[in-house]
């Protein structure tokens, strides 16, 4: 179970890690080029997978292939938002945060998956997502108005590391470290809702129809709930967002604890499913805008792809470990305490940045200032 459960969550993880390749792929190219790689390898690897014979060619076809393209269709778009909207816009949060308010809404069409592999076969099914992406993926490329690089370089804010004080260095260098160790921990628990909460309903005798409506659920609240916080955030949590990240954790920590760990009913995973959307939602959908509060604006694409790789890691590293519990256990309930601890060792992370921030904030504030002049 251990090793199905890591070699199933590569598409996951992959789609994280690439991060720092996209930035690259943009830096190099541009974001309109990068898109059409993103459209030709994610397209690709799901014709190959229709056609795939063996495990090892689903691991490079879908795994690999399907991961990186698919990674740089997510983040090219997302990144585009963010240079035309950057941290001071009064519109930074709405557009970063509803760029990724519909993802789990998409979670609702997994009947409709289910339905064509039913009807059809899987291999049909893996053609028919490879043509579509292609199609569409290469239309949506046309309308990535790019800027010239001169504007881009113009707007983009440098402030190198070596030019900062001695002593505000060491902050900027703790804060890379604590931010990207608090993703790590964040994706240690944000795995258990979208892959631990069927597989745990079937266990728990819950028909597979039941099972697949309560991750519905779970997907359409926190689709609605990452909406919410696109369209309010700008008015009510800028530059409070690692404030409004501590109380969801905590919050999340003691529904995993006590909802999720007691659940035994359809009744009381659906209860628990609601409750997960509406505190993933702020969490996930606030990622970008939160990087760029940290360093107010600077560094933004080098700690993005910190993010990128610490949420990588331990995304591989938490369906492992949910696996193994299951293999030592024969129970996913322990899955539901591991991701209590980590929301927990979450908002103390979160918590130590705000401290560790109000040593840099001063100097980078006055340099933007400048820079802006």
């Amino acid at each position: 179970m251990a090793l199905m459960e890591w070699t199933g969550s590569l598409v996951s993880a992959l789609e994280s890690l690439f991060i720092f390749q996209n930035i690259l792929l943009i830096r190099i190219f541009n974001y309109q080029i990068a898109l059409l790689m993103g459209v030709g390898l994610a397209s690709i690897g799901l014709l190959l997978t229709s056609l795939a014979r063996n495990k090892y060619q689903l691991i490079i076809s879908y795994g690999i292939m399907f991961a990186s393209g698919g990674s740089l269709l997510i983040q090219t778009g997302l990144l585009l938002v963010g240079a035309y909207f950057p941290p001071d816009d009064p519109y930074h949060i709405f557009t970063t945060a509803m760029h990724v308010a519909f993802y789990p809404i998409a979670v609702a069409t997994t009947p409709l998956s289910s339905t064509l592999i039913k009807y059809t076969n899987w291999r049909i099914t893996y053609l028919i997502y490879g043509i579509a992406t292609a199609v569409f993926g290469t239309l949506i490329s046309f309308l990535f108005v790019t800027k010239s690089s001169e504007a881009r370089n113009k707007q983009r804010m440098v402030c190198r590391i070596r030019n900062i004080p001695k002593r505000v260095q060491m902050y900027v260098y703790m804060t890379f470290f604590a931010y990207g160790l608090s993703y790590l921990t964040v994706a240690l628990f944000l795995n258990v809702p979208v892959y631990v909460l069927v597989k745990h309903s079937i266990q728990l005798g819950i028909d597979k129809a039941s099972a697949t409506n309560i991750l519905v659920v779970f997907g359409i609240i926190e689709g609605i709930s990452r909406i919410l916080i696109a369209v309010l955030g700008d008015r009510f949590i800028k530059n409070r967002i690692l404030y409004l990240h501590i109380i969801v954790c905590l919050l999340g920590a003691v529904v995993n604890a006590t909802v999720g760990y007691t659940a035994k009913t359809a009744e009381q995973l659906y209860v628990y499913a609601a409750l997960m959307g509406v505190l993933t939602g702020p969490l996930t959908a606030t990622t970008y805008a939160l990087t760029g509060e940290i360093f107010c604006g600077y560094f933004m694409e080098e700690l993005y792809s910190v993010v990128g790789v610490s949420f990588g890691i331990g995304f591989m590293i938490s369906l492992f470990s949910d696996g193994l519990i299951y293999d030592l256990t024969k129970s996913f309930k322990g899955t539901f305490l591991l991701s209590a601890s980590m929301q927990i060792i979450t908002a103390i992370l979160r918590g130590s940045l705000i401290l560790i921030r109000s040593k840099t904030s001063p100097f980078l504030l006055v340099h933007k200032t400048l820079h802006l002049q």
